[in-house]
């Protein structure tokens, strides 16, 4: 940039690059700032006084000869407007000043009219080796340059000096005004890392060699390599992609050979596969694909990944299931609950085998199969359950269907025998040992057979452990040892390449093998080395997923406690956060200032703030405010009554300046900013969901049940009687927080916590007793703390309503409760028998 200053310099690169950081730096190392005109040519005002011409006179004027003048932010100027920023240009060039342009690549049309222009692109503002090991030192971490073609991600300056705000400028602006085919051609890139130009072509067809020197001149991080027909990118994750693509997937798709995102998606993550790239096909289907997509996808993959040692990303996806009410098909619960298995997650076991064991309509082995997940991880109460069942349904013909689900690699004649062994468990381990030597060479062949003798050497060996001087606990360990090595050879007889099952039972052995200081004979190095890395591969699965699960608690917890939740929001500083809480009556405070009615010169301002509030940060239509506030009103008076109700509130919530950021009106809908504000109804979400979708913790539950029988013990504005609109809202609410309470009671109940399950129960009821699945909550409860003469009660409170009011009889799901009432004690032991009854 210095050596020839008498001619147009221009900066051309994506946002992030730096440029206008090098702007500012020859501003102040060559000028010190002093006869230096900064232009922001986004500004609308440039633009206005280019179309006058009045930018070159304007600048000749309060300028001089040897000033510097900074285009900053060229934006596209089409054929008019290009020729008069040209004539800008020439005119100051010729009047002896120095001229700095600065614009990204999509607008690299500027440079059309100024063949002898300097022009510093993508490339120059790369990191050079010695700047990356700068970077690498100052990390602590050992950062090699890129192969040939491809940069590392701290080559670009945005990631690699920058704060995480710099980096999400990069990713918002790094696609801006460019056309679809580049964009297309830079997502298939960017998702799978490095491939060949046959692949590229193979999504990106209408590529042409001019598109192709383009992205490789000013998108150099996708390591475009001309030469071997290749490309090697920066490796951004896909929660990063996603931010840059996902608003404009649509649009891409549309100049594509592909009908619609999904299908796109699909074929990525087929390629992702063929790579190996498992974790990273997950969750680009788990981003970018719709729900029904990504559960046909995860039932048809689901065994290429647990066979892969891949159970993290299967919990990844399924939680995203979670979220919703539909139920998951019985293969992908299956699935998960084998991935949970092997990760040792004992709360995601339990819950899916739950599910599984709760499905009437779910195959007889999955259920057994859930069972055996509940024996290894449930309660005292829930294994003598598990146990009854595995034995009610251990016959050989229950597993006649698994025989022909060849994903679960398993034979039926061998089941039973699993079965057995998995129920003895650590309880009799050489009875268990027995039932696999039954199995003879099958147990090699079973999925679950190997994770069943995976379990019984790891017991073998802790038993031993604990008593050295066991002559009976060292033999039984032997057989345990000898017997997961028979399976061990057996296994890589059958298969080629290791799978999970094979790495945890290698595993196992060799802990086995140093606990007790006894040799482990391997002598196929390679494959020994396979395992290895796929041990350490699940170790680091398990471990996100514990920071996964923890960092939930952590949310969970800040808004039991109420504090202000602004993840994605950039709040200005100045501007102190509204609180609106509107259970037990309206009130609204600005930081300590508390905004009481008197501020509000009307009260339905009051009430259009509550409709705002209630609908969280989405925009209300106009004409649905109107009809809630002036329902049957004119049109056109409803208009000017709103007008005037508008400008109540935001004179009610204005800050000292005058501005309102609270309230925001667009086009033809208004909104609550929620950068700024918070609701009550908000956090009533939040803790509703704590009992419908997350896992069981007895001590943030009750933590929740306490914040809402205190926060929200009244109803959403109980003096506003006029709005049919807050009356709706006000019902939706109570049925909302009675049925969050009934389905954490019905949780709680199955996870063995009947006291808790009892006071959620019992709330639920009070709240709203008219209402039988809430009186069938109850008694369950009930029955589970041995409160039968309580379930009586409620049982006939149910049937007097019922009669009485409805003119109705309970349904059979009621009388059954009633029927457990008289028949069973809390140990279903034996009959039992009230007073008055029959004999």
């Amino acid at each position: 940039m210095i050596s020839e200053r008498d001619v147009p310099r221009v900066l051309i690169a994506p946002t992030g690059f730096g440029k206008t950081t090098l702007a500012v730096e020859y501003a102040d190392e060559i000028f010190g700032f002093r006869s230096t005109h900064w232009i922001d040519a986004r500004d609308t005002l440039f633009i206005r006084d280019l179309d006058a011409q009045t930018v070159l006179p304007a600048l000749l004027e309060y300028g001089e000869e040897g000033s510097l003048v900074v285009f900053d932010d060229v934006p596209y100027l089409d054929d008019v407007r290009a020729e008069s920023f040209s004539e800008v240009v020439d005119g100051l060039i010729e009047a002896g000043w120095e001229v700095v342009v600065v614009t990204e690549p999509s607008f690299e049309s500027v440079l059309d009219r100024h063949a002898g222009c300097v022009v510093v692109d993508s490339t120059d503002f790369l990191l050079d080796d010695g700047e990356l090991a700068s970077v690498a030192a100052e990390r602590a971490v050992d950062l090699k340059p890129g192969a040939a073609g491809s940069f590392e991600p701290v080559r670009v300056c945005a990631l690699a000096w920058g704060e995480p705000e710099d980096e999400g400028r990069f990713l918002d602006g790094l696609t801006s005004g460019l056309p679809h085919d580049i964009q297309l051609a830079l997502f298939v890139m960017l998702v799978a890392r490095e491939g060949s130009s046959e692949e590229l072509f193979h999504f990106a067809r209408a590529l042409k060699k001019d598109t192709r020197r383009f992205i490789e001149t000013y998108y150099p991080f996708v390591g475009i390599d001309s030469v071997n027909e290749a490309f090697c990118t920066t490796p951004l994750s896909i929660p990063q992609i996603k931010r840059i693509f996902f608003a404009s997937l649509d649009s891409i798709v549309s100049i594509s050979a592909f009908s619609s995102a999904d299908s796109l998606v699909m074929k990525l993550a087929k390629l992702l596969f063929t790579k190996g790239e498992f974790s990273r096909a997950c969750a680009l289907v788990g981003e970018f694909a719709t729900r029904s997509r990504r559960l046909s996808w995860l039932e048809s993959n689901l065994e290429v990944l647990l066979h892969a040692g891949q159970p993290g990303p299967v919990l990844e996806l399924v939680e995203g299931f979670s979220s919703t009410k539909a139920p998951l098909p019985s293969d992908v619960a299956t699935g998960a609950m084998l991935a949970s298995i092997m990760l040792d997650d004992s709360k995601g076991a339990l819950r899916m085998a739950a599910r599984i064991r709760g499905d009437a309509a779910c195959d007889v082995w999955r259920r057994c199969l859930a069972a055996l997940a509940t024996m290894r991880f449930g309660s005292e109460r829930q294994r003598m359950d598990a146990r009854s069942f595995i034995e009610k349904h251990m016959d050989e013909h229950s597993f006649d269907l698994m025989a022909n689900d060849e994903g679960m690699l398993s034979v039926s004649r061998a089941m039973p025998a699993v079965m057995r062994a998995a129920s003895l468990g650590e309880d009799d381990i050489e009875g268990a040992i027995a039932q696999i030597e039954d199995c003879g060479d099958r147990i090699c062949e079973s999925r679950i057979g190997m994770l069943v003798l995976t379990r019984l050497v790891a017991d073998a060996a802790a038993v031993c452990v604990d008593d050295p001087t066991c002559v009976e606990c060292a033999a039984c360990a032997d057989d345990a040892f000898e017997r997961g090595v028979s399976a061990l050879r057996g296994r890589r007889r059958r298969l080629a390449v290791p799978d999970s099952a094979e790495a945890l039972l290698y595993g196992a052995l060799a802990k086995h093998a140093d606990m007790r200081g006894i040799s482990f004979p391997d002598d196929d190095l390679e494959r020994k080395g396979r395992c290895e890395i796929m041990l350490l591969s699940l170790a680091v699965q398990k471990r996100r997923l514990e920071e996964r699960r923890a960092e939930r608690r952590k949310h969970r917890e800040r808004v039991l406690v109420g504090e202000v939740r602004a993840a994605n929001a950039h709040v200005i500083e100045r501007v102190e956060p509204l609180y609106i809480s509107l259970f037990g009556g309206m009130s609204i405070t600005r930081g300590d200032e508390a905004i009481g009615p008197e501020r509000f010169a009307k009260r339905k301002a009051r009430t259009l703030l509550a409709i705002l509030a209630l609908n969280r940060g989405r925009e209300v239509p106009r004409a649905k405010l109107l009809d809630a506030l002036w329902p049957g009103c004119d049109e056109r008076r409803a208009l000017n009554n709103f007008y005037s109700l508008w400008s109540v509130l935001r004179r009610a919530l204005a800050l000292e300046s005058g501005e309102c950021p609270y309230v925001a009106k667009q086009h033809m809908g208004c909104m609550l900013d929620m950068r700024y504000a918070r609701c009550d109804v908000e956090e009533l979400d939040e803790l509703c969901n704590v009992f419908k979708y997350e896992q069981v913790d007895l001590e943030s539950w009750i933590g929740a049940y306490r914040r809402i029988c205190d926060a929200y013990a009244g109803d959403i504005m109980p003096s506003e009687t006029e709005s049919a609109y807050i009356s709706m809202c006000r019902e939706r609410c109570r049925c909302r927080i009675t049925d969050a309470l009934a389905t954490g009671a019905d949780r709680l109940v199955d996870a063995d916590e009947p006291k808790a399950a009892l006071w959620l129960a019992q709330t639920a009821f009070d709240r709203d007793d008219r209402r039988e699945d809430l009186h069938q909550t109850l008694m369950r409860a009930q029955i589970a703390n041995g409160r039968f003469d309580a379930a009586t009660e409620t049982y006939h409170h149910l049937c007097t309503y019922l009669r009485d009011d409805m003119g109705l009889s309970p349904s059979d799901a009621s009388r059954g409760l009633y029927q457990r009432v008289l028949v069973c004690d809390d140990d279903d032991s034996f009959p039992r028998r009230f007073p008055g009854a029959k004999a």
